[in-house]
């Protein structure tokens, strides 16, 4: 009797110290839990705080821009009162930083970041509008609805500028919509998706809508030209023809691709624009080659004009060879001052203005050096 009471005693301490060691064991697992949330805590905390710490060692706009966070909203309301505590008599500081945050906020909430447009929209510091309509602009892009982007461009100075920024934002994702943007905006706006699309035969469409008034829609045309000729010569060269244009697009190509067919473009063409454009890239190829022909040139201003260029790309790489150049044009001082803009020694190019007689263009010679240099 006496041994099953002890073996019953026994089995209730075994039960006890089983029981006991699974307390242990579930409440170190806990407390590891908890110090591995509370570490995670204690770590985004000090974070947090160290980076609000350091928002204190900026000052204006940056101080803003640091608090916001690259886009934090909750940090927002921080950073627009900062923004607007730096409203000065004649500045327009705290609009350009608010139209900063909103900037960013665009991307998290476009209806929040229009509302902050909305706001230097009718702050004082913004009485030429100039700022507000940029922040309009950055904007308006994340908005698709007409009456959206409606209501957004109508309070700019120049709303064909925003329905083009909207259009551009519209173009890959539907170009029904682009387009009708384009149509209330214009020249500007169809001038832009001729120059982002990657279709010749489209783009050419599009140039069609722009109007020929001021040479805008050759300029349009010399765009689509250019953009063909970087991945298809002979798609360029038909459209050229087709066009009866832009043969100085083609001409520039193929110069900077060092390719002397450049000047028989020019020639064939007979435009002094063709010539301006690649006698920089075809003297950094071959220099005798580009002097050889602006010697040949009939008319003087054809060779000034010629040889300045050809100053101009090669002074940095043969300085003795473009100052020589110099020497041959009846305009010796204004090329030496082109030459000291484009050299990178600018001790050098201190020299050479002082060989430059005419006292003017001497002190233009060394304020253009002192501006390159800052």
């Amino acid at each position: 009797m006496s041994n099953i009471k002890d073996s019953h005693i026994k089995v209730k301490i075994l039960l006890v110290i089983v029981v006991i060691g699974l307390f242990a064991i579930l409440w170190k697992f806990g407390s590891e839990q908890n110090l591995h949330l509370d570490l995670n805590l204690t770590k985004g905390s000090a974070n947090y705080s160290f980076a609000v710490d350091s928002c204190k060692n900026f000052t204006g706009i940056e101080k803003a821009k640091c608090y916001f966070d690259e886009g934090n909203l909750s940090n927002l309301n921080v950073s627009l009162e900062i923004c607007r505590g730096l409203k000065q008599k004649f500045t327009s500081s705290d609009a350009v930083c608010l139209a900063k945050i909103s900037s960013v906020v665009s991307r998290e909430n476009p209806e929040i970041a229009l509302s902050i447009c909305d706001e230097v929209y009718n702050t004082s510091s913004d009485a030429d509008g100039s700022v507000s309509m940029k922040c309009y602009e950055n904007v308006v892009s994340f908005f698709s609805s007409d009456s959206g982007v409606e209501e957004i461009c109508d309070k700019t100075f120049y709303p064909g500028v925003c329905y083009a920024v909207a259009a551009r934002a519209q173009f890959y994702k539907n170009l029904t919509k682009a387009l009708y943007f384009c149509s209330i905006s214009g020249n500007v706006c169809f001038k832009q998706l001729a120059r982002i699309s990657k279709n010749s035969t489209q783009a050419i469409g599009f140039c069609n809508n722009v109007s020929v008034d001021y040479g805008d829609r050759d300029a349009c045309f010399s765009t689509v030209v250019y953009n063909t000729m970087l991945i298809d010569e002979m798609e360029a060269e038909k459209i050229a023809g087709e066009l009866n244009c832009c043969w100085s697009e083609i001409a520039f190509v193929l110069s900077a691709r060092g390719d002397k067919r450049a000047i028989e473009v020019c020639d064939q063409h007979n435009t002094q624009e063709c010539l301006r454009r690649i006698l920089p890239n075809l003297g950094s190829v071959d220099k005798n080659f580009a002097l050889s022909y602006c010697d040949n040139l009939s008319w003087d201003v054809d060779r000034d004009i010629c040889y300045f260029a050809l100053v101009r790309s090669i002074a940095d790489s043969d300085l003795e060879y473009a100052i020589n150049i110099c020497g041959k044009t009846k305009f010796r001082d204004e090329c030496y001052l082109a030459t000291t803009v484009v050299i990178q020694n600018k001790s050098t190019a201190a020299k050479i203005c002082e060989s430059i007689s005419h006292r003017h263009l001497k002190d233009l010679c060394y304020r253009e050096i002192n501006e390159t240099i800052k």
